[in-house]
């Protein structure tokens, strides 16, 4: 029973997140301050591009454009962890 309800609420909370977050956006430079230089452009479909001198500079960038992405899914998880949804 208790799953009927959470469904279409997660659904509604899942969509008012897309929207809000997903945005239309245009092309974005953005460097970050790192021993390696990171460039990470974001054309306005979303998919972002990065460019770093070193692998380990590539795949810390990698981990944090994926973490922008599911920050909603990470909260919402969170609160289904806990209880505390409603």
């Amino acid at each position: 029973m208790r799953i009927r309800r959470l469904f279409p609420l997660s659904l509604l909370v899942g969509l008012v997140l897309a929207i809000a977050l997903g945005g239309e956006g245009s092309q974005v430079d953005v460097t970050v301050a790192s021993p390696g230089a990171v460039t990470v452009r974001e054309p306005a479909f979303g998919l972002p591009h990065i460019y770093a001198d070193t692998d380990l500079e590539l795949a810390r960038e990698t981990g944090r454009e994926i973490a922008k992405d599911r920050l909603g899914q990470l909260i919402l998880m969170a609160r289904v962890g806990r209880g505390t949804l409603y």
